[in-house]
């Protein structure tokens, strides 16, 4: 989970939510498909 992505984050590319942070985190582990933890804006 790199400072960029964190930025990203806070800015609301990734979500709004603690779930979508836990998703970010999990994708950045590669242990989820990225498809599976985009959420429709």
């Amino acid at each position: 989970f790199t400072f960029e992505k964190l930025e990203q984050f806070q800015k609301g590319k990734y979500g709004q939510n603690f779930n979508d942070f836990m998703c970010l985190e999990i994708e950045n582990n590669k242990i989820m498909e990225k498809a599976l933890c985009k959420r429709s804006s």
